[in-house]
């Protein structure tokens, strides 16, 4: 009987067993904010220090609501607000010549350098070149690999300095112009190395030294111009594989010496040759008429002493300008150059009657004042007398023919003696 009361009452003595065995032994004990009893908070607390915040770690550090502006990346903008940029103002290129996007990742898809590329208008940028990708010259940082042009003149937003000698890393350079008076120094020979250079135009500034023999290493160069410095020494000599594609070279108000070279002949392409200005002497080489596709020959204002019979060989001469020389004899025969049409042999020292071929070429200018010439109004065509549209200076020589002073375009000096 007593056994089966204890059976029957079981279930309800198991019953309150469990219910105070599972109840909260300690009815006191404290829940955090995340619902941890005896907590710290930490398991639902974010980056930034927030309960139940929504700021969170990143590449660019704590991110978020608090922690950074997550629409404009402010989080991981550098000292020119380029989100996770490198420092260098906004618009120019980086160093490595690579566009850096957002996320900082060089050549991204998304830009802070407006994908520039490097081989736009550089201007002075903050940040150091990293060794071994750039070079740095005259205030700007340029990419070794994407390179090709450098045009810096006067008004530019750089600084005007020496042609340092690591300019020869730009290895794809293909133009260097530079025009300012603050470019001095030498022309460093390491210029040679510029083997894909079409143009090197440096005028106007306070280049000294010499010419380097280097230059003739650069088979691609069509345009030398290194007018206006103060150079000096000799023209370098060329051989036969120098400078195949060079259709101009000027080197005009310098302080060159010495003659010039007979090696000129290899310049095969010469177009325009301007050295006029300088302190050349001598005579001009015969191995000139060897250059055809010449145009443009000005030797003026030098101290070279006579003509070569080659000079004819010019047919496609429009300009010949040797005055203000020390040029003596006469004057050697033109009659092939028949697509001259300017002449200046002016102030010179130039004797003997001036040569008929010269009184029916039609040229718009022919200077020949200030010589020894001797000649007639026999000398010269109708057409000079019948048209206005040329110039013929003959003053302070030997004329003697009253006669020319009818003539339209010719001017002679107002008193002539009668030729007997």
């Amino acid at each position: 009987m007593i056994l089966f009361k204890i059976i029957r009452f079981f279930p309800i003595i198991i019953s309150l067993f469990l219910i105070f065995s599972c109840g909260d032994s300690n009815p006191s004990a404290p829940i955090d904010e995340c619902g941890v009893v005896n907590g710290d908070n930490s398991s639902c607390t974010d980056c930034y220090g927030v309960i139940n915040g929504t700021n969170v770690d990143s590449d660019c550090g704590c991110i978020g609501p608090e922690a950074g502006n997550e629409n404009n990346g402010d989080y991981c903008d550098d000292v020119c607000g380029v989100p996770n940029g490198n420092g260098i103002p906004d618009g120019y290129c980086d160093c490595l010549g690579n566009t850096v996007d957002d996320c900082g990742d060089c050549g991204g898809g998304n830009s802070a350098n407006n994908g520039c590329g490097c081989n736009w208008t550089i201007n002075t940028i903050t940040g150091d070149c990293q060794d071994g990708q750039c070079v740095e010259l005259w205030g700007n940082c340029y990419p070794i690999a994407s390179t090709e042009i450098i045009n810096l003149v006067s008004g530019s937003d750089w600084e005007p300095g020496p042609i340092l000698s690591s300019i020869d890393n730009l290895v794809n350079l293909k133009e260097l112009t530079l025009s300012n008076p603050s470019v001095g120094g030498t022309i460093p020979s390491e210029i040679g190395n510029l083997t894909n250079l079409e143009i090197l135009n440096i005028q106007n500034c306070t280049l000294t030294g010499s010419i380097p023999s280097s230059i003739g290493n650069l088979g691609n160069l069509e345009y030398l111009v290194l007018s206006n410095n103060l150079l000096t020494g000799v023209i370098p000599s060329f051989t036969n594989s120098s400078l195949p594609n060079l259709e101009y070279f000027e080197a005009y108000n310098n302080q060159l010496s010495g003659t010039i070279p007979s090696t000129i002949e290899y310049l095969t392409s010469l177009e325009n040759l301007n050295l006029n200005n300088n302190l050349l002497s001598g005579a001009i080489p015969s191995s000139i008429g060897n250059l055809i596709q010449l145009e443009t020959l000005r030797l003026n204002q030098n101290n070279l002493i006579s003509i070569p019979l080659q000079i004819n060989n010019l047919i496609n001469l429009t300009v010949l300008d040797i005055s203000e020389n020390q040029l003596s004899g006469i004057i050697p025969d033109m009659s092939s150059m028949t697509s001259l049409s300017n002449l200046f042999l002016n102030d010179n020292q130039l004797t003997g009657e001036i040569p008929s071929f010269l009184g029916c070429t039609w040229l718009s200018i022919m200077d020949l004042k200030n010589n020894s010439l001797t000649g007639t109004s026999n000398t010269f065509c109708d057409w000079y007398n019948s048209t206005n549209n040329c110039s013929v200076s003959l003053i302070n020589n030997n004329i003697c023919d009253t006669n020319l002073i009818d003539f339209n375009c010719i001017s002679v000096d107002p008193a002539l003696q009668d030729c007997d």
